[in-house]
């Protein structure tokens, strides 16, 4: 909605510049309402980094232990990637 008076503003024959900014930074400080994850069963490493730098924290639960080959490199050539596993 910001956006879109902003645009409407810049089209007018003498735009307000201060007005515009402003709702500029109120735009810029809107923040993603995103719901966060709590919880992920089956993950690979790489998905789980990302999931937690944009959770802060996660519960990792799974009814089976398909997730340990996961990081045991079933999606990576056979190549381990235990290090988030193991910090975690």
């Amino acid at each position: 909605m910001l956006e879109a008076r902003v645009k409407a503003m810049e089209k007018e024959d003498e735009p307000d510049t201060s007005a515009i900014a402003k709702l500029r930074v109120q735009a810029d400080n809107i923040r993603d309402t995103s719901p966060i994850r709590i919880a992920v069963d089956d993950i690979t490493p790489e998905s789980l980094a990302i999931e937690l730098s944009e959770n802060g924290s996660l519960l990792m639960i799974s009814d089976e232990a398909g997730m340990l080959s996961n990081f045991n490199g079933k999606y990576n050539g056979g190549i381990p990637n235990l290090d988030l596993f193991l910090k975690a």
